[in-house]
Formats: structure tokens, sequence, C-alpha cells
């Protein structure tokens, strides 16, 4: 079987620099033909502090990692 992967992929729900959310992202993945994907969204304190979330950093991360 071959494997059509992009191991390197941001989504707009967690990265700022990305245009699509994560349904929309996958699906047009898999309609290009892909059979995997790794979701590598940005974690860094500068890019959420005080934008997406009203608490603090560790409480924001492990809202996201739970």
């Amino acid at each position: 079987m071959k494997y059509k992967t992009d191991l390197h992929c941001h989504t707009s729900e967690v990265s700022e620099c990305a245009s699509e959310n994560l349904y929309d992202t996958v699906k047009k993945y898999i309609d290009c033909g892909y059979t995997s994907l790794a979701i590598t969204n940005h974690f860094e304190y500068i890019v959420y502090a005080g934008k997406r979330f009203n608490s603090d950093y560790k409480e924001y991360v492990d809202a996201h990692l739970t």
C-alpha cells in the first residue's frame, strides 16, 4: 500500500497562520488522496496570551490537551 502524508499542517482553531478549521482541513486532505496527516499547531505563549482564552497560559494549554 502506498501512503501520502503531510507531516506539518496547521488548523485555524489554534494556529493563527492557518485559514482552515480542522474539519475542513482533514476533508480537503482526504479529497486529495492523503492517507495520513500530522497536525502541528503552535503552542506558544506569545501566540495565545490573552487572544483566544480568558485565562492563564497553563489553563489554555491544559484545555487543548485534555
